[in-house]
């Protein structure tokens, strides 16, 4: 899946949604953790003291050999490539797919490279009839509620909670997040024919 992107450093780059490889895991967690300083700006200094590893090697290598792995490049003319965000899902056995992560370098936001990798998402979901989308997030949080709001998902009210979501508060809370302030969300799915296809990872 490849897109126009913006203009960075007086370039047009395109922006390009594909399967993760083996050999950018190293590359994941700085992404992801780039962004805990623009949370502690916002009163979550919680996210200064979250664990360095945002997803486990294990968990990403499988993730990986099942397709659940997405990367986000920016392609410039000359074909150069730069990584600059990512997104893994979680098949669950009730048809649920979570969101484990999506995230986009700090150098990066604000561009909309995050929307093709949710719409990468959402249509592999689809394609492969998942039940819905499931998720949890800042509320309040620019980036995180309400965007996620703009593509349809919901807050799913805490008596709605299934196990696998009071569990996840749980364990959250217990690396020093706080709940107070965070939220599960869900996107029901109707089956439909992609409309998105993203790149398998070159050789």
């Amino acid at each position: 899946m490849t897109d126009e992107g913006g203009s960075v450093d007086g370039a047009l780059k395109a922006v390009r949604i594909r399967l993760c490889r083996i050999d950018e895991i190293e590359l994941l967690a700085p992404i992801d953790l780039s962004a805990n300083p623009l949370f502690a700006r916002l009163g979550h200094p919680e996210f200064d003291s979250t664990p360095d590893e945002s997803l486990p090697h294990e968990l990403a290598v499988e993730a990986i050999s099942e397709g659940r792995l997405l990367a986000c490049d920016l392609v410039g003319p000359d074909g150069d490539c730069n990584l600059v965000g990512w997104l893994v899902m979680f098949d669950r056995p009730n048809g649920d797919t979570s969101i484990g992560q999506i995230s986009v370098h700090a150098d990066h936001m604000g561009h909309g490279y995050g929307r093709p990798l949710l719409l990468a998402a959402i249509d592999r979901c689809r394609r492969m009839k998942r039940r819905s989308i499931v998720l949890n997030t800042q509320s309040d949080v620019p980036w995180n509620r309400p965007w996620y709001e703009r593509f349809g998902f919901v807050v799913v009210a805490p008596h709605e909670w299934d196990a696998d979501m009071h569990e996840t508060a749980q364990e959250q809370t217990k690396i020093g997040l706080d709940w107070a302030t965070r939220v599960h969300m869900r996107l029901a799915l109707e089956p439909g024919r992609s409309e998105h296809e993203w790149e398998s990872p070159p050789l």
